[in-house]
C-alpha cells in the first residue's frame, strides 16, 4: 500500500483552487498524512534592470521590500484561510509562503520537507496562451522528486486539437 505521509498543496489562490484543495483533503483523511499548504510569489526585484548609467535603483528596491514584507503577512493570513477551518482540528497542517520562481520553489520545498505526493491544480490554458505562459504545474511534473497529481479545473471541458 501507498505511504502518503506528507502532501503538499501549493497555491495561487486563483479561482481554479478548489478542486485541488478537495482532492488533498480528502487525501489525508484517507492516509492520514500532513497537509503542507504552500504559496510562492514571484520575486520581481530581479526584473529591475541595473542601467549602469548612473540611475539608482535602490529606492524602488527599498519600497518594494518594505512592500513585500507587508505582503507576506496578508499572504499567511490567507493561506490560513485555504482550507476550512473545522477540517483542520486534529489535522496536522503547515502554511508557508516562499518568493522566488514558483516551479523551482515548490520542487525546492518538496525536496527540503520529503513532501510524497504534490496535488496542484492547473488553469486548464491551452492553445496559445499556454504556449506563452507555459505551466508552473507542467515544468513542476518534470522535475518533480515525488508524484505529482494535477487537478484541472471543474468547468474545464477538453478540446480535441
Amino acid at each position: 500500500m501507498i505511504e502518503l505521509k506528507r502532501i503538499l498543496l501549493p497555491t495561487d489562490f486563483s479561482r481554479f483552487r478548489q478542486s485541488a484543495v478537495s482532492f488533498a483533503c480528502g487525501l489525508v483523511d484517507k492516509f492520514h498524512s500532513e497537509l503542507h499548504v504552500l504559496h510562492v510569489a514571484e520575486d520581481f526585484r530581479d526584473l529591475l534592470p541595473d542601467f549602469g548609467m548612473g540611475v539608482d535603483l535602490q529606492p524602488f528596491r527599498e519600497v518594494w521590500t518594505q512592500s513585500h514584507d507587508k505582503r507576506e503577512v496578508e499572504v499567511l493570513a490567507k493561506l490560513s484561510d485555504v482550507l476550512d477551518h473545522s477540517w483542520k482540528q486534529g489535522k496536522h497542517t503547515t502554511i508557508a509562503s516562499r518568493q522566488g520562481k514558483p516551479d523551482l520553489e515548490i520542487i525546492q520545498y518538496a525536496k527540503e520537507h520529503e513532501i510524497d505526493l504534490i496535488v496542484m491544480g492547473t488553469h486548464g490554458r491551452t492553445g496559445l496562451s499556454h504556449a506563452m505562459i507555459g505551466s508552473v504545474a507542467e515544468r513542476v511534473v518534470r522535475m518533480s522528486p515525488c508524484p505529482v497529481m494535477t487537478i484541472r479545473p471543474a468547468e474545464h471541458q477538453f478540446q480535441m486539437p
